[in-house]
């Protein structure tokens, strides 16, 4: 037996839900048309969720998206502390987004952003990012390694503009970046490449550089 909830209205902090839903015997979500899907004050989105053979399938589109929530400490390591039972709570789910605008730290913003992504309980499967980062392109896909996780590749043309999205670093200019990073449970390892760039006003390089008089 199914429940349906209709005139789904969730307000808690700055999360606001519309729509309806349907539960299962359970008590578990089954599926889910939320009209009204603001996780921030800015959002301006609508979501379909339904689970197929233990997967959530989400399906997100709208006008305007901020990724700060999920940008900030997104890529620190799982805590070495966290039990088996919280692992367990972790759903696996297909992500299916496509925005107008996913904005981001420091007044940067991704336009005609669609993000299509695979997690698998605390591991990303994989990834097709697409978008345009100011008047550049940014890509991001997942490659398989045999015998191992998927690797990440993010491709940027301007670096500067990834890094205040992401809040990592402000006083880069241009630029253009190259990111590999492993996926999976253990730290995450990887490298980057960066070339054709500037820096602005930055304090370290003073002592370093004499300035002139």
């Amino acid at each position: 037996a199914t429940s349906e909830i209709r005139d789904l209205q969730l307000d808690s902090g700055n999360v606001q839900l519309r729509g309806h839903a349907t539960l299962n015997n359970e008590g578990s979500l089954d599926k889910a048309e939320l009209s009204t899907f603001k996780l921030s004050p800015g959002d301006d989105m609508r979501a379909q969720i339904e689970r197929s053979n233990g997967i959530y399938k989400v399906a997100i589109r709208g006008n305007v998206g901020d990724a700060r929530p999920f940008v900030k400490g997104g890529g620190t390591a799982p805590s070495a502390g966290r039990s088996a039972a919280a692992n367990k709570d972790i759903k696996d789910f297909d992500l299916d987004l496509n925005l107008n605008i996913l904005t981001g730290f420091n007044e940067e913003a991704i336009t005609n952003a669609s993000v299509k992504a695979s997690m698998r309980k605390d591991s990303l499967r994989q990834l097709d990012l697409k978008g345009r980062l100011g008047a550049t392109d940014i890509l991001g896909r997942t490659v398989p390694q045999s015998g191992g996780s998927p690797v990440v590749i993010i491709q940027a043309e301007d670096a500067g503009a990834l890094l205040r999205f992401t809040d990592i670093y402000k006083r880069m200019s241009r630029g253009n970046l190259i990111l590999q990073l492993s996926t999976g449970d253990e730290p995450q390892a990887g490298h980057v490449i960066m070339h054709s760039f500037a820096l602005v006003n930055e304090p370290a390089l003073r002592r370093i550089i004499p300035t002139q008089t």
